[in-house]
């Protein structure tokens, strides 16, 4: 085994330390001072540890073997022959090894645990300054809380989170004051949850010192004794409101994109002079109203088309612009005299088609005589010139199809003129 310079530092120390110790016990005739040997060697041990005890040995063998030299007795106060006084010199070194050797193992086993500690101390706190930095970088804040007591400890990302001093004691005490509500969510929250034994999370509202309102996200763990309810609670805490204002604008944002794209689709599908449906959304939805007659058992539809008498007059005799006009009050006349489930559409310049679900011959027939009464007599006493309308209506038959309903409505309309 390689011995370090302090091993090497304290056998040479202990060894020049027990050589004149050991050679004074030795020559001395009328008192025996082994004792003085046994608590040298202790001392050297307990001071370099494990080498002092082979060194110390070792130098009272080489002071043992000068005092035997000229055939002389190693122990003059020994009362033996040289060869008895060697053999009992050999059993106290092997008395001192015993003595000093398992001294040694506990103060190496000490040495180890102290090294050992002082690595694990070292470590944690480089996990706890590593653990701190993290929780400053990613704004998270820890919270012990004690059910039975009432003691808290926070971190100090804690106290940053709720804008308050970090250097402040670790228990901050009564903070009702900060939340809105005084406290009755989160206190509610962690009641609620007190038998719990699976992590839970919630978010609280806390208003800081410095008057600003901010959203909590916890993630909280109870902490169980012998009761059924837990004797404390560990959270973390982040700081949510940003993401919380970005989802909300996403939100807003969302919905308005719905809005304007069920606008521009509404837009898509309505002619822009009368804000009527145009003639492609007029079309699919009479489509559909003949698909699902044709699939459900007793169902009615009645689709009456109407277009303005001598338009092309009015337009010649007072201009675009009036003639504009009178298309948007017969738009409007038309959609007073209709039922909310109905359609109105425009199909052509001066043409428009009029959808009635669930209307028969008699329902469609009184519809189509209010609205050419209406139309006569609104402009018969405005200021727009007086027309008239023409009006014919078709009942949908078992097996019609979209051209065939629309080819008898044309029909009757052409009568009608």
């Amino acid at each position: 085994m390689a011995m370090s310079r302090d091993d090497l530092v304290g056998a040479a120390i202990s060894f020049a330390a027990m050589l004149p110790i050991s050679a004074l016990v030795l020559h001395v005739t009328t008192l025996s001072l082994s004792s003085l040997i046994v608590v040298a060697i202790v001392v050297l041990v307990v001071r370099y540890g494990h080498i002092a005890a082979a060194a110390g040995v070792f130098a009272f063998a080489v002071a043992a073997t000068i005092e035997s030299v000229g055939g002389h007795s190693p122990a003059p106060f020994l009362t033996f022959t040289p060869d008895q006084a060697g053999l009992v010199l050999q059993a106290f070194m092997l008395l001192l090894l015993g003595t000093a050797l398992p001294l040694a193992s506990m103060l190496i086993a000490r040495d180890r645990m102290d090294d050992m500690l002082q690595r694990r101390n070292a470590k944690l706190r480089e996990n706890l300054t590593m653990l701190a930095m993290a929780e400053r970088l990613a704004g998270i804040g820890r919270w012990r809380y004690d059910f039975r007591t009432g003691a808290q400890c926070w971190s100090a990302e804690m106290f940053r989170i709720h804008g308050l001093d970090p250097s402040l004691p670790s228990d901050p005490g009564d903070l009702s004051d900060m939340l809105p509500d005084g406290g009755r969510h989160l206190n509610g929250v962690l009641a609620d949850h007190r038998s719990t034994r699976v992590p839970y999370d919630f978010e609280y509202e806390i208003l800081r010192p410095d008057g600003e309102s901010r959203i909590l996200h916890m993630f909280a763990s109870n902490e169980f004794g012998s009761s059924h309810e837990a004797d404390s609670m560990l959270g973390v805490v982040t700081d949510v409101t940003e993401h919380r204002r970005r989802q909300e604008a996403a939100e807003s944002e969302r919905i308005q994109a719905l809005q304007l794209a069920a606008a521009a689709q509404l837009l898509a599908k309505t002619d822009a002079l009368t804000q009527l449906a145009n003639r492609r959304r007029t079309l699919s939805h009479l489509e559909s109203l003949v698909l699902r007659c044709n699939t459900a058992p007793r169902r009615e539809l009645a689709v009456i088309a109407f277009d303005i008498d001598h338009f092309k007059q009015i337009n010649d005799r007072y201009g675009h612009q009036t003639g504009d006009q009178v298309l948007v009050r017969v738009a409007e006349i038309a959609q007073q005299q209709s039922r909310s489930s109905d359609l109105v559409g425009r199909t052509g310049g001066e043409e428009f088609l009029w959808l009635l679900p669930g209307a028969n011959a008699y329902v469609a027939r009184s519809a189509a005589e209010r609205l050419r009464a209406a139309v006569e007599q609104d402009f018969g006493n405005g200021p727009l010139p007086a027309v008239t309308i023409s009006i014919g209506y078709a009942l949908w038959r078992d097996g019609d199809d979209l051209e065939s309903l629309l080819g008898r409505v044309d029909r009757a309309l052409y009568e009608a003129k």
